[in-house]
C-alpha cells in the first residue's frame, strides 16, 4: 500500500485550515471520514466483543461558527473516492433502510474467505435534515445499526418478503445548534441509548475571516488517493 500523506487526519486539517471553521471541527470531520472509509472491514477485540470504528459525530455550535465547512469538505473527499456508499441528503427511516440494503460490499480475505456487509456514510449539515423531530422509532433503528449486529430485519413493507440486511453499519457526521437540539429530540431521547452513542463536539466562538476576496480551494487530490488506500485496509487492530 502506497500512501502520499503521513497522516490523513492531520493532512485534512492542514489543507482546510483556511476555511472559516474551528480546527476542532475540521479534525473531527476528518476522524468521521476515516471511520467511514474503514467500514466494517476493521475491528479491535475487547473482553466483550469486537468493536468496529463506526462513529456518530455531531458538531455543535451557535450560528456562524462554521461547522458546515469541515463537514462539506469531508463529504467531498468521501464522494470523490467513488468507493464509499453515501446516504441521500434528505432521508427518512424507510429510505435509510432501503438505501442501506443496497449498500452491499463483498470482499475476499486471503486465501478464500468471503465477507459481506452493508455500510453507509451519512453526512448532514443539519441534524434536523436527518432526524424527524420526536421520532423515537427512528432513533431506535439508529441504535440497532450503531451496534453492528449480524443482521437487521424489517418486516414486509410493500414487498413480498421480510428485508434482512447482513452485517449492517452506518457512520454519521452532522451539525446542529444547541437550541435546536432541545426542540428536535424528545426528553426520552436524552435518557435512552441514542445519546450515549453520540460524540458531541462543541465550539462557541466564530472563526474570523475576510468577507471578500478569493475563495479558498482545498487541494483534495492526495486526500482522495489516500482515502482510497484506507478503504482497502481490513483486519484487526491491536494495541
Amino acid at each position: 500500500m502506497t500512501r502520499a500523506l503521513p497522516c490523513w487526519i492531520d493532512s485534512f486539517v492542514e489543507r482546510t485550515k483556511e476555511l472559516p471553521s474551528p480546527e476542532i471541527f475540521l479534525k473531527w470531520s476528518a476522524i468521521a471520514t476515516v471511520a467511514a472509509a474503514l467500514e466494517r472491514r476493521c475491528w479491535t477485540s475487547t473482553a466483550m466483543s469486537r468493536v468496529y470504528p463506526n462513529m456518530f459525530i455531531l458538531l455543535v455550535a451557535p450560528p456562524g461558527v462554521g461547522k458546515s465547512f469541515g463537514i462539506r469538505e469531508a463529504q467531498r473527499c468521501a464522494v470523490e473516492t467513488y468507493k464509499l456508499k453515501m446516504s441521500p441528503d434528505d432521508i427518512t427511516k424507510a429510505a435509510l433502510i432501503d438505501t442501506l440494503s443496497l449498500s452491499k460490499t463483498t470482499y475476499t480475505v486471503p486465501p478464500k474467505t468471503m465477507y459481506e456487509y452493508h455500510s453507509m456514510y451519512i453526512v448532514a449539515d443539519e441534524l434536523g435534515v436527518l432526524l424527524p423531530a420526536h421520532d423515537l422509532n427512528f432513533l431506535n433503528v439508529l441504535n440497532i445499526l450503531y451496534d453492528n449486529r449480524p443482521e437487521f430485519k424489517e418486516v414486509r413493507r410493500h414487498r413480498d418478503e421480510d428485508l434482512v440486511i447482513e452485517n449492517p453499519q452506518i457512520n454519521i457526521l452532522a451539525g446542529t445548534q444547541p437550541e435546536y437540539m432541545g426542540t428536535l429530540l424528545p426528553p426520552e431521547a436524552w435518557g435512552m441509548g441514542f445519546m450515549t452513542r453520540i460524540m458531541m463536539i462543541y465550539h462557541g466562538t466564530p472563526t474570523k475571516t475576510q468577507l471578500f476576496g478569493l475563495s479558498k480551494e482545498v487541494d483534495r487530490k492526495d486526500l482522495v488517493l489516500d482515502l482510497k488506500e484506507i478503504y482497502k485496509i481490513h483486519g484487526e487492530f491491536s494495541w
